[in-house]
């Protein structure tokens, strides 16, 4: 008896940079693909994580994470990228960038769903947009400043458009969006969720030029009124 898995999943694939890197483990190279740590744990690591298993923490927490961590994430937030946020109801803490985008897709799209991605794109945005039955809108970019043309995005949207995801800055392009870039004009169809699958990290990215996440509100993110932004934050 033949089993067959769930079609999704088979249309989800692994990341060139994870390819590279078994690649890389496989002839012992040097691994210029992916940033691996291999530096020694930092010894208040450590501790903490003793202190915390002498303490009994080593059930299942919080599905969406244990209060001082969340409370932590909304004290960084707000201090470093000036972003007010609920730790009770605004932030949850995941297993990485990947892991929360691919986590966004599922609980925000419908199959049928059309999503813009700027094209050059990270290949796992697509996979898993893929993944979930939503259709990928292709905007194109062009170097040396990768600008997109405004009539270019506005044959993107059309009234299955869900959603637009905002890599920024772009990988692998460098792209830095702004906001100007955004504006349009409000009356014209608009995608309903914006998708930013770069964390909002300390340093050294926020240094990198976050312009868009770091000078103010979510609401302002992307200049569309009425656009709910979701990201990851690190």
């Amino acid at each position: 008896m033949t089993r067959d898995g769930n079609q999704r999943l088979t249309r989800l694939a692994q990341s060139e940079i994870r390819a590279m890197t078994l690649a890389c483990e496989q002839v012992k190279g040097i691994n210029m693909a992916q940033g691996v740590c291999d530096t020694p744990v930092p010894p208040p690591v450590i501790q903490g994580a003793q202190r915390a298993m002498e303490k009994g923490l080593n059930i299942y927490s919080r599905f969406d994470g244990i209060a001082e961590l969340r409370q932590a994430v909304a004290r960084k937030l707000a201090a470093y990228n000036r972003i007010v946020a609920d730790p009770e109801t605004e932030i949850t803490v995941s297993a990485g960038a990947t892991g929360s985008f691919h986590c966004a897709c599922l609980a925000l799209l419908n199959p049928g769903d059309e999503v813009i991605l700027f094209e050059p794109f990270y290949a796992y945005h697509v996979s898993a947009l893929v993944a979930v039955e939503a259709v990928p809108r292709i905007v194109p970019t062009i170097a040396p400043d990768w600008a997109f043309s405004q009539k270019d995005l506005e044959r993107a949207v059309t009234s299955k458009t869900k959603a637009i995801v905002v890599n920024t800055p772009s990988n692998p392009s460098g792209k830095v969006f702004s906001r100007q870039e955004f504006a349009g004009d409000r009356r014209r169809r608009r995608p309903q969720v914006g998708l930013c699958p770069w964390p909002v990290h300390s340093a050294p990215h926020n240094r990198l030029g976050y312009s868009m996440v770091s000078a103010g509100s979510r609401e302002n993110l992307i200049d569309w009124g009425g656009l709910a932004v979701f990201w990851p934050a690190a």
